[in-house]
């Protein structure tokens, strides 16, 4: 299993851009920005309690930045990550 996205769920798919552009990109978010980092750590414990009940064999990321593997390696008991999945192509080379 893989913590997808390390950014909140929105409230909408349909987000207007006039809204984003006044208020920024958490404008539509159902966590506010001071709680992610508790909300991964909060995801990634209940993984590592899946993994530790045997319902799933591995646990993961995606999209995670430098920065919040290093925050979120603060609080985990299950470390490293089994797959730390990024993008990378041609148009978005990401070199870190």
């Amino acid at each position: 299993y893989l913590i997808h996205w390390p950014g909140p769920a929105y409230n909408t798919m349909n987000r207007r851009k006039d809204v984003l552009e006044e208020e920024g990109p958490w404008a539509y978010a159902k966590i506010p920005k001071e709680n992610m980092m508790k909300t991964r750590a909060e995801t990634w414990r209940a993984m590592e309690d899946a993994l530790k009940q045997g319902k799933v064999k591995a646990i993961g990321v995606s999209n995670f930045t430098i920065r919040h593997l290093k925050n979120l390696k603060k609080t985990a008991k299950v470390w490293p990550p089994a797959v730390n999945q990024v993008e990378s192509h041609p148009l978005y080379p990401n070199n870190e």
